[in-house]
């Protein structure tokens, strides 16, 4: 039991435990009766295991304080498909970039996946592609400069690495290709530590950093633009159903606070961020995620948020962002890739 992959663990409420190796189940001090019984049940719900990743199906009176990840990671046999998720949903933004006359509602598409390369080390790859469509959501843009509508198109690709001992890390690179009042192009980088200090509860560091920045034109008015640096700390908690919520809170590097028809204030401080997300499995195959960040002060700073429904082809909503293969980061969007403005 000292290696936490290798082993699926079911606890009995009477202190009896069942103990699965790979190969086989075994009993100890439990009746003849109650041992029939029990490996019946298990043997029947372990196909059920395998393409829900939902160890509670086997739960009942006589189970409690399962443990799913162990039997995902070992006793089932994996698939290409484990690590592969599709969003679609809402989304909306507010930023720097928008040059205090602006805003954004529309739709996001992305597709991530992740898959193991180097298993004796638990070093994974990850790769995924987004895009944002929407309208602008005040007028003032497009009656000035012409624009109405704004395009974004996220490309993410990484390490990651889940250890036995309960520490994850992941390292990304995102680049930004954007068709709005101009095109333009900006990248960043990503990264995230954490530690599982139980199967529920993990805490850990996230941080972006700015790699390039372009300079544009809105309308005639030259402007430069570029990812704003920020670093938070997190707490991620899994709860009975599978559900997870996450908070975090942190500090974002000082942004300008540029207004094109009320003119510009000098840039803010470092300044506080904060914000949350959600995973909500509703079967094996489909789940309901959100995510939003927020840089202070909200009239200067950043508003995104988006929300809806992940397609997971593998069958294994409950639990996914446990699985060894999964991505540790999402995909990028406007709430992991705030850009600032200056002129």
């Amino acid at each position: 039991m000292n290696q936490k992959f290798n082993f699926f663990r079911l606890q009995l409420a009477d202190g009896k435990k069942w103990l699965f190796n790979g190969q086989g189940f075994s009993l100890v001090n439990t009746d003849g009766v109650m041992r029939a019984f029990l490996i019946a049940v298990v043997y029947m719900s372990v196909s059920s295991i395998c393409q829900s990743g939902f160890a509670e199906s086997i739960e009942s009176e006589f189970l409690t304080n399962v443990s799913y990840d162990e039997c995902l990671e070992n006793c089932c046999e994996s698939s290409w498909m484990d690590g592969l998720e599709f969003f679609a949903g809402l989304e909306g933004s507010k930023q720097p970039q928008d040059f205090g006359v602006n805003a954004h509602m529309g739709t996001r598409v992305h597709v991530n996946y992740g898959s193991i390369i180097v298993p004796e080390w638990g070093l994974g790859l990850q790769v995924g592609t987004a895009i944002n469509a929407g309208d602008h959501a005040v007028r003032v843009t497009s009656r000035v400069q012409g624009a109405s509508a704004r395009t974004q198109s996220f490309t993410t690709f990484g390490l990651f690495q889940k250890s036995e001992t309960g520490w994850t890390w992941g390292a990304v690179y995102d680049y930004l290709a954007e068709d709005d009042y101009n095109q333009f192009s900006l990248s960043q980088t990503r990264g995230r530590v954490s530690y599982r200090m139980t199967p529920d509860r993990e805490v850990g560091f996230y941080g972006i950093l700015p790699l390039t920045n372009a300079t544009e034109t809105w309308g005639a008015i030259p402007v430069e633009l570029e990812s704003i640096a920020q670093g938070s700390q997190f707490y991620r908690q899994t709860w009975d159903n599978q559900s997870e919520t996450s908070i975090w809170l942190g500090m974002a590097e000082s942004h300008a606070q540029n207004n094109v028809a009320l003119g510009d204030q000098s840039r803010t401080p470092n300044v506080l961020i904060y914000g949350a997300d959600f995973h909500v499995p509703l079967n094996s195959h489909i789940a309901l995620f959100g995510e939003a960040n927020f840089i202070t002060p909200s009239d200067t700073g950043t508003v995104d948020a988006y929300l809806g429904f992940v397609y997971y082809p593998g069958g294994n909503a409950y639990g996914w962002r446990k699985l060894r293969n999964s991505p540790v980061l999402p995909v990028a969007s406007n709430t992991s890739f705030s850009v600032d403005l200056r002129r």
